[in-house]
């Protein structure tokens, strides 16, 4: 089975990020206005809060409400979307009913502000209450590209024009008729990046050039551009005209007399060392002239230039300002990927890679909004039991982000750390302040004869680190679901000096971390195990009452255990070979759990001897596991089960157990159904908030009001 990760990965220029993330919540909301996050109680009676920081992943797309400019829509690529109805004071995330997580578009209807329809890569969806619930038109027509395009929804009097990555355009019936199987003739089998109206006329910008909608077909536009047809995104506006983006050439302004394409002036490039690419424009429907044009993500350094008449001369934007407290890795513009002004006069709003921004000042200057807009990739999380207010998150793109105060606040962690994805953070229960953190950088320091994994160790409770890395002999794999990464680490609990590192692939290796730095030796100590393939994160525990009693799960070799420190090893769960999270009972280390494919999982009572299997309630698709486990520190009757989804389709939320994992509920929610990559407990002195839960894109929950 494919590993479950975050966001996706994109060619980067040199010292950028090689993957960008972000998830998906949904609540029961009125259509003018939508409460706090919560789950609506259920059989748990607990309720879900978030806690985790604003920003921190990719915002594909954002729209006004025609009638209401207070309302706003704003997607992600892996966590729903969000949607304000206080001018972008705060966002509630949206998309307790969609199957897929990535949208591409969201787009209200002009004619009826209540009608909303969204493209994700799992289909078409239509809301009549503003956006907070939906259902589905279709699930052929998707949008699974993770280079989104502009706007790729527009109702007309026919009813829906849908893009897709893949097959061209559509149009859907809204009248309850059943969306066409087949798209429109003209643009078959091309990926089309945007529409645009321009009076009665409608355009469309697609790989393959630009094109217009004549007698329900579309016909080739052209003329003017060139020998390159890469058209990205398109826009247009009444008393502007009609803009479309050519890639690599950047802007052309369309002549609806003669039906010819026109070059516009050139944006000040000089400070690019190569030719710069481009991908988004935005025409201001109040102000003529007013144009914008934005550099391609994957193009370095990022810029967005403003023109007030018409493309005839540019400007860049430099003024970008985070009014957020919390120290976030990218500090400025983000790659450029979505921009929308009002119907009527009012503020701006743009999406990049890590923030959501507002302008007051026609796109003179900007300012972030993040109240909300958790679209943070959570792979880990950990507290002590000294201090079960302070947390730490192991993050996707941010790193290491640790909170004192139950996230009220958040600070990021990586001096003398590489920029990379935190995979794993550990933290000595007997030594306050010492540190292990487990990064993937961006810039691989693999060689064509060695991989190479990097940890991470502080004394200082992150302040500083020192960098333990490993390296061993390249291999190649050819089984599914083994990539050769570095998937999780565990302290012993005897020496909190020893770190175990565990390798898809490649094996269990100890490292013993006192006093080092630099290469330091690892010594594989899971050669003998049956499948040394780990599924992920949480798939170590170390016995704290028995030395050398290790337990490692695995894609293959389902759980296995040694009991002398890794000189042998058995698979204990032999009738299962494909294993996720494995979790302790921290009053009985005796007491095990680990989750199983299609929503179930394995309890033991006496170490991995013998194990009972427990099926979670509800429909069970055979994507969705168990990925990772819980157990209440104060009442271990109580267990939490975390589900996720292979190829980032919608997972199935979190479940409770009161009777150690015989039966579950689900905490019942509304939130965006994001893979959950992580669970987290600690006693009892939050008011009863004794769960965290870590999503991929959605960012940090606390679990509360549990009954304990």
């Amino acid at each position: 089975m494919p590993e479950t990760t975050g966001r996706f990965p994109f060619t980067a220029a040199p010292s950028r990020p090689a993957f960008s993330f972000l998830l998906f919540l949904a609540f029961a909301v009125s259509a003018l206005a939508v409460p706090p996050a919560r789950a609506d109680g259920g059989p748990t009676g607990m309720t879900l809060r978030p806690i985790g920081y604003g920003g921190g992943g990719r915002y594909t797309t954002t729209a006004f409400d025609p009638e209401n400019a207070n309302i706003i829509y704003v997607g992600s690529d892996v966590a729903g979307f969000f949607k304000s109805v206080d001018g972008g004071e705060s966002f509630t995330p949206l998309g307790a009913d969609l199957k897929g997580l990535a949208v591409a578009a969201v787009a209200p209807s002009p004619d009826d502000p209540n009608t909303v329809a969204l493209l994700c890569d799992q289909g078409l969806y239509l809301s009549r209450d503003k956006g907070n619930a939906f259902t589905e038109l279709s699930d052929i027509i998707t949008y699974g590209e993770r280079f989104f395009g502009g706007r790729l929804l527009m109702f007309t009097k026919d009813g829906l024009l849908a893009a897709t990555d893949l097959s061209g355009a559509y149009l859907v019936p809204l009248d309850g008729s059943p969306a066409p199987r087949d798209a429109m003739p003209g643009m078959e089998y091309v990926k089309v990046n945007s529409f645009a109206r321009l009076g009665e006329r409608v355009f469309a910008a697609a790989d393959d050039g630009a094109f217009e909608l004549v007698g329900g077909a579309w016909t080739p536009r052209n003329d003017g551009l060139g020998y390159r047809f890469d058209m990205v995104d398109m826009a247009a506006a009444e008393g502007a005209g009609l803009f479309a983006v050519e890639r690599r050439d950047g802007l052309y302004a369309f002549d609806p007399e003669t039906n010819v394409w026109r070059k516009t002036a050139e944006p000040p490039t000089a400070l690019f060392d190569d030719p710069p690419r481009f991908k988004l424009t935005a025409v201001d429907p109040n102000t003529p002239g007013l144009v914008f044009l934005a550099t391609d993500p994957e193009y370095w350094p990022h810029a967005l230039f403003r023109s007030e008449d018409g493309g005839g001369s540019w400007e860049k934007v430099d003024d970008y300002e985070l009014t957020d407290e919390t120290d976030n890795w990218a500090k400025s513009l983000e790659s450029p990927e979505c921009l929308a002004f009002p119907p009527t006069p009012g503020p701006a709003f743009m999406t990049d890679w890590w923030h959501v921004w507002k302008s007051v000042d026609k796109g003179l200057s900007w300012k972030t909004v993040q109240s909300g807009l958790q679209n943070t990739v959570v792979n880990d999380i950990k507290t002590t039991p000294g201090n079960p207010s302070k947390i730490y998150l192991a993050t996707s793109d941010n790193g290491l982000m640790v909170s004192p105060d139950n996230g009220a606040t958040w600070k990021r962690k990586m001096a003398g750390v590489k920029a990379g994805h935190a995979r794993a953070i550990e933290a000595s229960q007997t030594h306050p302040g010492r540190l292990y953190l487990l990064m993937r950088p961006w810039e691989s320091e693999d060689t064509a004869k060695l991989v190479r994994f990097h940890l991470y160790a502080s004394d200082d409770d992150g302040d500083s680190w020192r960098e333990l890395r490993v390296s061993i002999p390249r291999k190649d794999f050819f089984e599914g679901g083994v990539n050769g990464e570095a998937v999780d680490i565990e302290i012993d609990p005897a020496d909190d000096n020893l770190v175990y590192l565990a390798v898809n692939g490649y094996g269990l290796f100890r490292i013993d971390a006192k006093g080092a730095q630099g290469d330091v030796p690892a010594v594989n100590i899971g050669e003998s195990m049956l499948s040394p393939n780990f599924s992920g994160l949480g798939t170590l525990l170390v016995h704290p009452e028995k030395p050398g009693v290790i337990y490692a799960s695995t894609n293959g070799g389902g759980v296995n255990v040694t009991r002398d420190g890794g000189t042998t090893w058995k698979q204990a769960s032999p009738k299962y070979d494909l294993t996720f999270g494995l979790a302790m009972d921290p009053k009985n280390p005796d007491v095990l759990y680990v989750g199983l494919p299609e929503k179930q999982l394995l309890r033991s009572k006496d170490g991995g001897k013998t194990w009972k299997k427990t099926t979670l309630p509800g429909d069970r698709p055979d994507f969705i596991p168990v990925n990772c486990l819980a157990v209440d520190p104060d009442n271990p009757e109580i267990v939490y089960a975390g589900t996720s989804a292979y190829d980032y389709k919608a997972a199935d939320g979190v479940y409770m157990s009161r009777d150690r994992g015989a039966s579950f509920a689900r905490v019942r929610d509304r939130l965006p159904r994001a893979s959950v990559f992580s669970l987290a407990t600690r006693a009892r002195a939050r008011n009863g908030c004794g769960l965290l839960v870590g999503y991929n894109g959605l960012g940090l929950y606390e679990g509360c009001g549990s009954g304990r």
